[in-house]
């Protein structure tokens, strides 16, 4: 979603039940309610509000990431209590839809993108597991070879050094990716400098 990977997780409903594999299905429901950098409650809004959805209401106010609310079958009578909603779950970003008709998908997908990048701005992610010992190392290579081009420009010498590094640092991050770096794009760099190639 704009240019950022976006996981989309349809949970079971988080209810009361005594059927064991039920319970599973809640739990689960539960850890990645827990974990999300935010959460979609969607609520039939044909309906008045069910015990379900009022523990629902209950657990999300303490919500760690966003949370959206989503009003759905708008292309029908409306029953459920906004007010009600609203009260349990004070300046959350409400986006009504009918999923049935396609109303208001392009206004969640612009609140989806708009809530993560609020929500995570300045956020550092820390979670990336890196399996293979060589791209771990390529990894790190090109990470001091940034580090080096930065400090080579912030003790003004000459620029060649710095392109050098950068240079370095994208056949680095070719051997992760394992694609040849394009040709136009290392022109581009490197076009404003005498360099041997």
């Amino acid at each position: 979603m704009g240019g950022f990977p976006v996981r989309l997780i349809d949970t079971a409903g988080i209810t009361s039940t005594e059927d064991v594999v039920e319970q599973a299905g809640v739990s689960r429901s539960i850890t990645a309610l827990e974990g999300a950098d935010l959460a979609l409650l969607v609520l039939d809004g044909s309906l008045p509000l069910q015990s379900d959805d009022e523990a629902l209401l209950s657990r999300l106010q303490n919500q760690r990431g966003g949370l959206l609310l989503v009003i759905n079958k708008q292309d029908l009578p409306q029953q459920v209590d906004l007010d009600r909603v609203r009260e349990a779950l004070p300046a959350k970003f409400e986006i009504n839809i009918s999923a049935t008709m396609g109303w208001g998908i392009d206004k969640l997908r612009q609140g989806i993108y708009r809530t993560l990048i609020k929500n995570n701005s300045g956020r550092e992610y820390s979670s990336v597991l890196v399996t293979n010992a060589r791209h771990h190392q390529a990894l790190v290579s090109a990470k001091e070879t940034i580090e080096a081009a930065i400090q080579a420009l912030e003790q003004s010498l000459s620029l060649e050094f710095s392109a050098l590094d950068i240079r370095q640092a994208l056949d680095y991050l070719g051997e992760v990716t394992g694609e040849n770096t394009p040709d136009e794009l290392l022109e581009r760099i490197f076009s404003q400098f005498c360099i041997g190639k």
